[in-house]
């Protein structure tokens, strides 16, 4: 019976489609109330793998060392009406798996068809967002909610990176909000914990690869903001935050060599947890013809992890430790958007992007992006031919030389790159499909970006990419 009400609700089709009659019984079906939606998703790449620095494969096959990666995601929204109230409920089921192959030769030189994968790991997380919508109070909108997540990390291979581990997340919120014509206003408080345990795993030789260890962490923010319409095309932003991060199982245990990055990363189990202050504001016009956004932010965080090159090596590898310092982190953006009349059909869209990360002390923060110009020349059209809502994006972007390195660390040459979509919709009997070819660095240029992991490799970005997708809608 529950299995035939699930099915009944409205779940898999849209109840509006129905006839009066099905739609009455529909609505009197109670987990019409209940049950929302609910989806399946499926991804799987292969990515390869660098052999050795300096030499990298252009071929469009896989030679020595790659990753096979597969996620499988079940996820669920739900919604339950309650007079005035509304009480929704996600939930969601991630299984996720990757895989290393060295692909070693044998004393033939020939690659085994079917070989054991040099490493093996595994991660189940379950996670769920509830949230309890109050009745209204006089223009007050009252929100209430728990979210909290379990997840496990667990290895099947003879190589380890990160060791078998369990996590736990709980937090509780409650925000408000309130808006009127010309104001709205929204503040919160949240108090999330987190428990970690990571166990004890021996290295080949029987030493001690990873020791086994518990770590709790817990904190208590809040935020508070506020947008302002000074008139009907101008408009303010201010919000101010506190929040927390926990480090993760990667910052609290590495003790490896992460392939493709040539670098041995060590974490440290005695990592405090990141706990900052910020505060951003922003603008918005928007006219007839233009629409423009200033934005600008200031983050202070204290405890701020980070990765940093040392001058020690293990192997031939350079050790990257997991550190901890106060820093400030700034920056900002504009953009602007221009849509001239009679010329509809034409946006040509600007932005600039910055970010400046400093630690206390004095010294730049590592791997901090490159400032970024970006401008977009999109054109959206009714029809052409047997085209049906055609459209082009040309993108082009310049990534400034970023001279703001940390100690041990390289700075990166700017370059630009030019990219290409073009798309449009396809009638195919009553479904319109949508079919887009899309090509990135189109120039084929030789670049590196500032945080490319192999970049202290010597290896470049990703080349000329030319992509094609369809996307074909079923049901109504």
């Amino acid at each position: 019976i529950v299995a035939l009400a699930a099915l009944l609700s409205g779940t898999f089709y849209s109840v509006e489609r129905l006839s009066p009659a099905f739609q009455a019984i529909s609505h009197a079906n109670p987990f019409f109330y209940a049950i929302s939606g609910f989806r399946y998703g499926y991804n799987a790449s292969v990515s390869g793998i660098p052999a050795e620095k300096t030499i990298q494969n252009i071929e469009r096959k896989h030679i020595l060392g790659y990753q096979p990666m597969a996620m499988h995601l079940v996820s669920t929204e739900n919604t339950i009406l309650i007079k005035s109230q509304r009480i929704k409920l996600n939930a969601g089921l991630n299984l996720s798996g990757r895989k290393e192959f060295d692909l070693a030769p044998d004393s033939s030189g020939n690659i085994p068809n079917n070989p054991e994968p040099n490493l093996d790991m595994r991660l189940k997380t379950i996670n769920y967002d509830l949230k309890w919508y109050v009745p209204s109070w006089k223009k007050w909108e009252p929100v209430l909610g728990v979210q909290g997540l379990h997840q496990q990390n667990k290895n099947l291979g003879e190589e380890v990176l990160i060791p078998d581990a369990e996590m736990n997340d709980l937090g509780g919120l409650a925000l408000i909000k309130r808006n009127s014509s010309r104001a709205s206003f929204q503040g919160g408080i949240r108090y999330d914990t987190r428990q970690l345990h990571s166990f004890f795993m021996a290295g080949d030789s029987g030493e001690i690869k990873f020791v086994d260890f518990k770590r709790k962490y817990a904190s208590l923010n809040g935020s508070i903001g506020g947008v302002v319409n000074v008139s009907d095309q101008f408009l303010m932003r201010l919000n101010l935050a506190s929040g927390f991060r926990a480090p993760n199982l990667a910052e609290l245990s590495s003790n490896g060599v992460h392939e493709g990055t040539y670098r041995y990363e060590r974490g440290s189990s005695n990592l405090k947890k990141e706990q900052n202050l910020e505060a951003d504001l922003g603008t918005h016009f928007h006219g007839t013809h233009m629409s423009i956004d200033l934005n600008g932010y200031v983050n202070f965080i204290r405890n701020f992890i980070y990765l940093n090159p040392s001058t020690d090596s293990v192997n031939g590898y350079e050790i990257w430790n997991y550190l901890q310092e106060n820093a400030l982190l700034y920056g900002g953006e504009a953009l602007l958007d221009l849509h001239p009349h009679p010329l509809d059909w034409l946006h040509l869209e600007s932005a600039f992007a910055i970010v400046i990360g400093q630690r206390m002390s004095g010294n730049p923060l590592p791997v901090i992006p490159m400032p970024r110009f970006t401008q977009h020349i999109k054109g959206e059209f009714k029809k052409w031919k047997f085209l049906r809502n055609p459209f082009f994006d040309a993108a082009f972007s310049y990534s400034f030389t970023q001279n703001r390195v940390a100690i041990g660390e390289t700075s990166s040459p700017a370059y630009f790159l030019f990219d290409l979509t073009l798309g449009s919709e396809i009638k195919v009997r009553k479904h319109n499909w949508i079919a887009t070819i899309s090509g990135t660095n189109l120039t084929n240029t030789k670049y590196y970006d500032h945080l490319f992991r192999a970049k202290t490799a010597g290896l470049f970005n990703m080349g000329r990419n030319v992509m094609f997708g369809l996307r074909i809608p079923f049901g109504g």
